[in-house]
């Protein structure tokens, strides 16, 4: 019975790669698909979860290295904000602690029922005032993975707690910042739908203190025109590069010779045959966004899957809440 429950707990529905596709068919079966779609989507969502997990293992290999270069040189200590590789790094955490995809189930199990909880919300609108359901997909999963790590951490909590706590707190976040933006974007887009992303918080601020900072009507950013020598920066992975590469020339200047030096040594990221300084940036900027786009590819192609079947899910999910 032991073999049979750590089997079904910990090597299925314990691995993301496994237990991702497992929700993806259930979703698509629900949605009245035929077995053969079904499979089809589970399958593209569990290389999905695979090609995420290849890209931001080595975007935090690779930058942990420029990093490690730069509170070396200059005693500094302090870690890379951004969102994909936070909520991966909190996972290894959780993962060292609690036993391999660990952290990365316990933070699909809360994407799962704070979607519910924001389906049940919006289907009891009448008493809740949520008028949202949040689909923004990439950001769903990163939110959930970085509350389920926050709840687990400073909460120090078990599974079924850490997962409940994460899964109201997320869907409380979804559901009432993106129904206090109906109304903004409502004003500037004049189309039904409202801003379900990472920065809603910033969103609602901007918009309440921006009158008294300009006039609507005079600084419409719509009607504002970049040069056409900037389109290139339209290009989301062109934009990012740019960026890096920026990024990467102050770090040079500032960990100097000693430490480009050691980053391309063997215990760097062990580019020794780039000696000229301006090829190795070069190179670390170009891979570094390199990780980021695969870390993307890898994101998109589960989470198109995952919506479809949370499209269904919620469907079903939303007919027998009217049904009752």
């Amino acid at each position: 019975m032991d073999k049979i429950l750590n089997l079904f707990l910990r090597q299925i529905l314990g691995q993301p790669f496994l237990l991702i596709p497992i929700v993806v068919l259930i979703g698509y079966l629900a949605m009245g698909q035929k077995i053969q779609k079904a499979i089809i989507g589970a399958i593209k969502a569990s290389i999905g979860v695979l090609v995420m997990g290849m890209g931001s293992g080595a975007l935090i290999g690779n930058f942990n290295k420029v990093i490690t270069a730069v509170t070396t040189i200059t005693g500094l200590k302090g870690a890379g904000l951004n969102t994909y590789p936070t909520m991966t790094a909190a996972y290894e955490v959780m993962d060292k602690m609690l036993g391999d995809g660990t952290g990365a189930s316990w933070g699909i199990y809360v994407l799962l029922f704070a979607f519910l909880i924001n389906v049940v919300m919006v289907a009891l609108r009448k008493y809740t005032r949520i008028r949202a359901l949040y689909l923004t997909g990439n950001a769903m999963i990163v939110q959930a993975g970085i509350t389920t790590f926050l709840v687990w951490k400073f909460l120090n909590t078990g599974a079924i707690a850490t997962i409940a706590i994460a899964s109201v707190i997320t869907a409380l976040y979804w559901g009432i910042f993106s129904t206090l933006l109906i109304k903004p974007t409502q004003e500037i887009t004049g189309a039904d739908f409202t801003i379900a992303h990472q920065q809603m918080f910033s969103n609602f601020l901007a918009y309440k203190l921006a009158p008294f900072i300009g006039d609507p009507k005079k600084d419409n950013i719509e009607k504002k025109k970049l040069p056409a020598s900037l389109s290139a920066l339209q290009d989301n992975i062109i934009a990012t590069f740019i960026m890096m590469f920026i990024s990467l020339i102050i770090i040079f200047f500032i960990i100097g010779k000693d430490g480009i030096d050691w980053l391309r040594g063997a215990d760097g990221l062990k580019q020794a045959g780039l000696s000229n300084n301006v090829i190795f940036l070069l190179w670390t900027s170009l891979t570094l966004t390199a990780n980021i786009f695969v870390l993307l590819a890898g994101v998109r192609m589960f989470v198109g899957e995952i919506m479809m079947s949370f499209k269904g899910i919620s469907e079903r999910f939303y007919l027998v809440l009217l049904l009752e």
